[in-house]
C-alpha cells in the first residue's frame, strides 16, 4: 500500500513540476509571486488526479501538505536567486524527501 502511494505521488511530481510545466510558468513564477501559488495549484491538482482510487481524507491532506512544502522550497529557491545544477539537485532532492516523510507521517504512524 505504501509503494503504491509513494508512487502515485512521485507521478503526480514528476509530471506536474517537471513535464508538464510549461516553460513561460517557469520564468513567471520567478519574477510574480502569484506564480508560484498557480504553480501549487496545479501542481495540487495533478496529485489529487493521481490519487484517482486511493482518495481519502489523509490523501487530501497529504496533498495539501506536499504542495505547500513545494511552493515553500520553491519560493525560497527563487528568493536565494542561485540556479545551476547543484540548486537544482538540491531543490528536486527536498521535494521528493518531503513526499517521502510526508507520505511516512500520514500512511505508516497515524
Amino acid at each position: 500500500m505504501m509503494a503504491d502511494l509513494l508512487l502515485r505521488a512521485f507521478l503526480a511530481h514528476i509530471v506536474g513540476d517537471i513535464l508538464l510545466q510549461p516553460d513561460f510558468l517557469s520564468k513567471k513564477k520567478r519574477r510574480e509571486g502569484l506564480f508560484i501559488l498557480v504553480h501549487g495549484a496545479i501542481l495540487f491538482a495533478f496529485f489529487l488526479f493521481f490519487g484517482w482510487g486511493v482518495f481519502s481524507l489523509q490523501w487530501f491532506i497529504f496533498c495539501l501538505l506536499v504542495t505547500s512544502f513545494h511552493i515553500l522550497v520553491d519560493w525560497t529557491r527563487i528568493r536565494i536567486g542561485k540556479e545551476g545544477i547543484i540548486v537544482g539537485i538540491i531543490d528536486q532532492s527536498l521535494h521528493l524527501g518531503s513526499i517521502i516523510l510526508l507520505a511516512y507521517i500520514l500512511f505508516q504512524l497515524l
